[in-house]
């Protein structure tokens, strides 16, 4: 697995948070390719099965410890709004947007990249 992050992102807010942002960006992303997950004018993303999943299959180097505390640093810092948009009450699925002003531009060159590979 390769991984690759903006190391301006990992000055300000840390290693584990960068890795955790660059994932997110990623899935935003493919989210907005696939035009899902719009609600109140943002992308927001979920992984089903929660953290776990997030860790085993995208940061499978970081525990679920770290995980959180890098989310919650991430929402600290005003870089991601968490919410829950569940159909179920049951379901503690947490959400996650980015702040389109910190990030907007390297969501718009992620996407265009990829565009051009198709």
């Amino acid at each position: 697995m390769k991984v690759i992050f903006d190391y301006r992102n990992s000055e300000k807010y840390g290693i584990n948070a960068a890795l955790v942002l660059e994932t997110l960006i990623d899935l935003t992303v493919l989210n907005i390719l696939k035009n899902v997950n719009e609600i109140d004018k943002k992308v927001w993303i979920y992984v089903e099965g929660g953290q776990k999943v997030l860790v085993s299959d995208y940061l499978p180097f970081l525990t679920g410890r770290q995980l959180g505390t890098a989310l919650k640093k991430l929402e600290k810092y005003n870089c991601i709004k968490i919410g829950s948009f569940n159909k179920f009450s049951s379901d503690r699925t947490y959400w996650y947007s980015l702040n389109p002003e910190l990030f907007e531009e390297q969501i718009l060159e992620k996407a265009h990249k990829l565009k051009k590979s198709f």
